[in-house]
């Protein structure tokens, strides 16, 4: 190993230290943190609000290509424009998987809540902190809907170019890779969320529902000051603003794409085609 002392090599593999700040309760007295309980409960939100955004995005896809294929949106279309089916489409579906996910998930968060409200010492205090900040429901499902309508307009389209399930699940793969890659680096991202370069990820508008909700998770237990809790409410509404300049480019480019691909039939369109329809739609 030549020069390379073995106290180096030591100090090179040790675990970093780790400061965590701890929230404190009503009184001056801090309470036990687990730095473990935030990551975890993070990774849970995401995992949630990715599930969620997949799963919405697929229904849109299928609806469309089915009804694409039994010839049913020429008789809509002869009714409405592309564009209007689109709007009612994403509009439709949305309503009814809210409704959908509604009965699953309002229910247990509000007994969550009102158990944590209640002053009931059954949950963990960081636990507690996460439930209690008014920042965690709120823009769960502003992150939500502003998910869902950036990234349903892109599955809207792979269901109008596409015939068959197997060409827009090809085209849906970097759908998927955009949805998944805030999962995955949120594993090791949250074990500092207000590291600089999450922090500007979390900006990025096709990142941002997923990875700025990590975040907000994450940190929430240490918005003990005023500074701190108004510091990240303003790190969510620019998160929030990035995403919905996305959302305008995505229903724009989708409406372009949807006039000249919904009645196209017997030819499969490339990516290329896809880009010119875009730019020229």
């Amino acid at each position: 190993l030549g020069v390379i002392s073995r106290d180096s090599i030591e100090a090179w593999l040790a675990a970093p230290e780790i400061t965590l700040r701890r929230p404190r309760s009503s009184g001056t007295e801090e309470t036990s943190f687990d730095p473990k309980i935030p990551w975890t409960i993070a990774s849970l939100f995401q995992w949630l609000l990715w599930g969620l955004l997949f799963g919405s995005g697929f229904r849109v896809m299928y609806s469309i290509q089915q009804e694409r294929n039994s010839r049913i949106v020429e008789v809509l279309v002869s009714s409405v424009s592309p564009v209007q089916y689109l709007a009612g489409k994403v509009t439709g579906i949305g309503a009814a998987f809210l409704l959908e996910i509604g009965v699953w998930l309002v229910v247990p968060l509000a007994a969550l809540v009102y158990t944590a409200f209640s002053g009931a010492e059954v949950f963990d205090p960081t636990l507690k902190a996460i439930l209690l900040n008014p920042l965690v429901l709120p823009f769960f499902v502003v992150f939500f809907l502003t998910g869902y309508l950036l990234y349903v307009s892109a599955f809207a389209v792979l269901g109008a170019a596409f015939e068959s399930d197997s060409d827009s699940q090809k085209f849906s793969l970097p759908l998927m890779a955009m949805l998944i890659a805030p999962v995955i680096v949120s594993t090791q991202g949250m074990i500092d969320p207000d590291a600089s370069w999450l922090k500007w990820a979390s900006f990025f508008p096709w990142f941002a529902p997923n990875l700025m909700l990590g975040r907000l998770v994450a940190l929430a237990p240490t918005t003990d000051t005023s500074a701190e809790f108004f510091s990240l409410l303003g790190q969510c509404l620019l998160a929030t603003l990035s995403i919905l300049v996305g959302v305008a480019i995505s229903l724009w480019a989708a409406a372009r794409v949807f006039r000249t691909a919904l009645l196209m039939y017997g030819k499969r369109p490339t990516l290329p085609e896809i880009v010119r329809w875009i730019r020229h739609g």
